[in-house]
């Protein structure tokens, strides 16, 4: 929680001396009343620090919004990369764990919101209370500095008419200034009012961002480990395991069996189905061998336009693309037509 000192504002006292001086002649009448206007100058360099102050004040929390602003931009982009990338369903162990894990995230995401709320519910209450105490007291300064200059006007009225012309005309300037000040703080404490709600607002929002970020890392982590513990089976199953490029670009096959031999892939074939449309199929060639131990990708016909490094590579020219959609299943049959490896891929 950031320092509590850093949200409030100070506001100086000064204490004006009450009452009225006696005056025995127009000599000490005339000292009082320059005692009494320095007094009044000395209050008036007051007020125009503590403006100063909440100016301050108020950049700072200008200056904090707009890094919160941006911080949840940033947030916001690393939250729809990850939705876009790895929104897919990850089968049957998912579906398994997947309500548990939903209801578990919603208990901390619940008590993570409420103890943020709890917290800036108690900061608030703390600022206003001491905001409260402030104006209160800035009130009163305003009432006791109001009496003291009736005081004083009325003592040089007694002592000397044509001086109490002109500190009227000075006391009249002065109320406006004070006047204006007051109009002044009225519009900055109104503007620190909004910007207190904003803050409140973009931190809950970062909150609630933050959270969800770290469970879509959790979900992601666990359908990782779901995914190369089904490499792992299919492996010591001695089965080629197949994956697909997201884009579509391309489809990967692994000879990473346990037995350790080459299979011959004459007569196999690659079937490809993306919600409704038809099947894309792609024939193996008939003296194609998958080495032992190998990797072999087999490109689009859009994919392979660039340069084609891997030995192990082959492209599918009447395929243009993998392609995309929301259900898809990729199926690997061999030359009897047993599916041999699947792989299924979700995007919701």
């Amino acid at each position: 929680m950031a320092d509590r000192s850093s949200d409030q504002t100070v506001i100086r006292r000064t204490i004006i001396e009450r009452g009225i001086r006696s005056v025995n002649d127009n000599q000490s009448g005339s000292r009082a009343a320059v005692e009494a206007m320095r007094n009044f100058h000395h209050q008036h360099e007051e007020e125009k620090r503590e403006m100063r102050d909440l100016n301050q004040k108020f950049s700072a929390y200008l200056d904090r919004v707009k890094f919160l602003e941006t911080q949840n931009r940033k947030l916001q982009a690393q939250l729809d990369e990850l939705k876009q990338k790895w929104g897919f369903d990850s089968g049957k162990v998912k579906e398994q764990y997947d309500q548990a894990l939903v209801n578990l995230r919603k208990q901390i995401d619940d008590v993570t919101r409420d103890k943020a709320l709890a917290e800036l519910r108690a900061k608030r209450a703390e600022y206003d209370a001491s905001l409260i105490k402030h104006q209160t007291d800035f009130a009163n300064e305003l009432v006791n500095l109001d009496r003291n200059r009736f005081a004083m006007l009325k003592q040089q009225l007694e002592g000397s008419g044509s001086e109490l012309d002109a500190l009227r005309g000075r006391y009249e300037d002065k109320k406006q200034e004070i006047e204006r000040s007051k109009n002044e703080v009225k519009r900055l404490l109104e503007q620190l009012e909004n910007l207190k709600n904003e803050f409140d607002s973009e931190s809950m929002a970062r909150v609630m961002i933050q959270n969800e970020l770290q469970t879509l890392e959790e979900q992601l982590a666990f359908m990782k480990a779901i995914h190369e513990e089904e490499r792992n089976e299919l492996a010591s199953l001695g089965t080629l395991p197949i994956d697909v490029d997201p884009q579509g670009n391309f489809i990967v096959i692994e000879n990473a069996g346990s037995t350790g031999k080459d299979q011959d892939m004459k007569g196999w074939s690659l079937r490809r189905k993306i919600d409704n449309k038809e099947d894309l199929v792609y024939k193996f060639p008939e003296n194609f061998v998958l080495k032992s131990r190998s990797r072999l990708r087999i490109l689009s016909r859009n994919a392979s336009k660039g340069s084609i490094n891997e030995k192990e590579t082959l492209v599918a020219d009447s395929v243009q693309t993998w392609g995309t959609g929301s259900n898809m299943i990729t199926r690997l049959l061999d030359d009897k037509g047993d599916e041999k490896a699947v792989f299924n891929q979700r995007f919701q």
